[in-house]
């Protein structure tokens, strides 16, 4: 499905943020909190408020519509890791803002481990899943394609920061 590749090209996004951070966890460096704050920001507008929201709001449910099954087993998995994600990223705010470069290095380095095996389930188990329900279903894209897009419009500045084009189908390597 499309709407699976796109969520796996917004995964490269993330990725790819993670392992440009990862060097300037290993010691403190003047521009520390800054790079940090920027981090913190990133996560909580493309990760939670753009990629989250497409899979919360629609992807899930789409694959719970089809097999309700789910909810209880993986699903609640993925839902859950993105609320711990989401308190760890809040842990990580609170000490930037107290300055405590330790405790904010420890907590995003644990969103990067916990995120990084997230997007492994989801790109390996998860999304496979997915397409398995559309091949029989065959009707994915038809449901979710343009609310995906209607996600992108109403978060313009996050699209056009992250060089997201409203409407379009990423490229997939």
């Amino acid at each position: 499905m499309i709407v699976t590749e796109i969520l796996m090209q917004e995964h490269k996004i993330i990725l790819e943020t993670i392992s440009q951070l990862e060097p300037h966890l290993k010691e403190q460096q003047p521009d520390s909190f800054t790079r940090l704050s920027e981090f913190i920001t990133f996560v909580r507008e493309f990760v939670d408020k753009f990629h989250h929201a497409k899979e919360e709001e629609l992807y899930f449910v789409w694959m719970k519509k089809y097999n309700p099954g789910l909810e209880q087993g993986p699903l609640s998995c993925m839902l859950g890791e993105h609320d711990q994600g989401r308190s760890l990223i809040s842990n990580a705010d609170q000490a930037v803002q107290a300055q405590d470069f330790e405790s904010a290095r420890k907590s995003i380095l644990e969103f990067n481990r916990l995120l990084d095996e997230h997007i492994n389930k989801e790109n390996n188990v998860l999304y496979h899943m997915a397409e398995q329900i559309d091949s029989v279903q065959n009707c994915g894209d038809k449901e979710m394609l343009e609310a995906f897009g209607e996600v992108t419009a109403k978060l313009p500045e996050i699209a056009d920061r992250y060089g997201i084009t409203v409407g379009a189908v990423p490229e997939i390597l």
